[in-house]
């Protein structure tokens, strides 16, 4: 009998949690939710990534046809935007702007930045036929957004990680 009294005791000395603990979580909970919360509702960040992925796309979209049509594609670049145009074939030396693919299918052939600037750049990417970008030098080539967000196009293979 004596197990049964100690057990007794031991569920009337557990009284659960006090006000004052109770309120002391919540209010900790409240800290770190709103720490998260803005940390991960900037929008500039969320900006830059959108914009990064835009220009890797358009310079794989360049590579890609200068590969397909077997004649050189370049971008022009600007602070806040730039050109895609295509070799002509038929006119060496000639350059025809060409519409850059949007997700509502072909649009413009200038893409206009939004919230950011490109901070390092070069004035102009050209891919060869091979899809290597002729431009730049014997080095990768950098392009930096105004967030410090970096695109890098290896130089002898044209890779765009």
């Amino acid at each position: 009998m004596k197990t049964g009294g100690i057990m007794r005791n031991r569920l009337k000395s557990n009284k659960g949690l006090t006000l004052i603990e109770l309120i002391a979580t919540l209010i900790i909970v409240a800290i770190m939710s709103a720490v998260v919360f803005s940390r991960g509702s900037s929008t500039n960040d969320a900006n830059q990534v959108s914009e990064l992925d835009i220009l890797k796309n358009h310079l794989r979209y360049a590579q890609l046809r200068a590969l397909g049509d077997n004649a050189d594609w370049k971008i022009d670049f600007q602070s806040g935007s730039y050109t895609l145009y295509n070799g002509d074939t038929s006119n060496p030396g000639g350059w025809i702007l060409s519409p850059l693919p949007s997700d509502e299918g072909m649009g413009s052939s200038t893409h206009t930045l939004k919230e950011v600037t490109l901070t390092t750049y070069p004035t102009t990417i050209s891919f060869n036929s091979w899809g290597v970008p002729t431009t730049g030098g014997t080095g990768s080539l950098s392009i930096t957004l105004s967030g410090g967000k970096t695109i890098t196009i290896t130089s002898n293979t044209g890779f765009i990680p």
